[in-house]
């Protein structure tokens, strides 16, 4: 199934792709708890959008014009406007806009207002299942899995992709003879440190990863204390240090 999907030219991709490797793994979660809904967080051109939804397609996933992915992405276009987010889905798999909510322009701190359309589907949720390859830089993973595992049923699963960035930036950087890019290891750290359940991907999906939320606050304040030992690669790192405090208060 995903090694189909990934044979695919896709009208409208750009950006970094999801692997074959990376949506088996996507898929043999998906399969194996059968989501009610889904939620993904880093949209770029859609492709792993369009993945997630022909999958759930073939599962049976869907219910009729309700929509099963809501995805996220902090920006509308890229390079100006001549690129959309999201745009795979719509050139490629009209047949399943129903069945997504897209919203651009926001991140997970858009889940904290429990007015916004996600939150009201997550009610009476059982199986959720959530999607994160967002900013990478640390410690913006720390911020989406801390407000997840707020939200989420306890138990749920997060996919995590990423999580070896930088052994695939060196490979890369080798293989092609170019400069590697500066480190960013916010997934790694998140992956490392999660005091719950969790799992890695082997073989091609060894840059994948899935955690559990359900941790309780003594273990989260460990975790976030180790996390926040390492150095901040964003900007506004002490504002953010301090927002993320506020989410385990």
């Amino acid at each position: 199934m995903c090694m189909n999907f990934a044979r695919r030219r896709n009208l409208g991709r750009f950006g970094g792709q999801i692997t074959a490797g990376d949506m088996a793994f996507i898929t043999a979660f998906m399969s194996a708890i059968k989501p009610g809904l889904m939620l993904e967080f880093g949209v770029c051109s859609g492709q792993s959008s369009a993945a997630i939804l022909v999958v759930a397609h073939r599962l049976g996933l869907y219910e009729a014009d309700v929509p099963f992915l809501h995805s996220f992405d902090i920006v509308e276009t890229f390079n100006g406007h001549e690129k959309t987010v999201g745009q795979v889905v719509e050139r490629n798999f009209p047949e399943r806009l129903s069945h997504w909510s897209l919203f651009t322009r926001q991140t997970s701190e858009s889940l904290l207002m429990a007015d916004h359309p996600t939150r009201i589907a997550l009610e009476g949720q059982e199986s959720v299942l959530a999607f994160i390859d967002a900013e990478h830089r640390h410690p913006e993973p720390l911020v989406d899995i801390l407000i997840l595992n707020k939200i989420l049923p306890s138990g749920s699963w997060i996919l995590l992709q990423d999580i070896r960035l930088m052994e695939r930036w060196l490979a890369n950087s080798i293989e092609r003879g170019v400069v590697c890019p500066a480190p960013e290891r916010g997934v790694e750290h998140v992956m490392t440190h999660w005091p719950g359940r969790k799992v890695t991907g082997q073989g091609s999906s060894y840059n994948m990863g899935a955690i559990s939320t359900g941790a309780n606050m003594e273990d989260l304040r460990i975790f976030v204390d180790s996390c926040l030992s390492y150095p901040i690669e964003v900007d506004d790192g002490e504002e953010r240090k301090q927002f993320i405090r506020s989410l385990i208060e």
